[in-house]
């Protein structure tokens, strides 16, 4: 298991080191934490834009219609997610958008399976996971 060190310092200027493994930098990441380590109560100052306008992408009913629709290829589905995702991360230097496209591919995989599966089964789409489909 790796373990990472990091000195950091608390808000009287006092250093301590930190360790962290894999598990808990996911956990130490989340805003609560970081809010936690930094004395900052305001979560807006420690969400992302990025994080935000992906939420909002992932809420927008038009998306979610177009990237969800069992009747288009994967081809498809995997170019609109990347376009999209790049419109709010673009590809530079300094910025790699792969991760949130995967992320968001992933959760666009779910739901069209579940889109898929109601119309098969003739069923209300049941999605108990995100919890999105609601909102087409």
């Amino acid at each position: 298991m790796r373990v990472v060190e990091v000195r950091a310092a608390d808000a009287g200027g006092q250093e301590f080191p930190q360790r962290f493994t894999a598990t808990s930098a996911r956990r130490d990441l989340h805003p609560r934490s970081r809010g936690d380590r930094t004395g900052i109560n305001d979560p807006w100052a420690l969400t992302y834009p990025e994080q935000v306008k992906i939420a909002l992408l992932l809420t927008r009913p038009t998306f979610l219609r177009a990237a969800t629709d069992p009747d288009i290829s994967e081809t498809q589905h995997h170019a609109l997610t990347t376009s999209e995702i790049e419109k709010i991360i673009p590809t530079r230097g300094d910025a790699d958008p792969w991760r949130a496209i995967n992320r968001v591919r992933t959760a666009v995989t779910h739901l069209t399976d579940r889109r898929r599966d109601a119309r098969i089964y003739g069923v209300p789409i049941r999605d108990t996971y995100y919890n999105m489909l609601r909102l087409i």
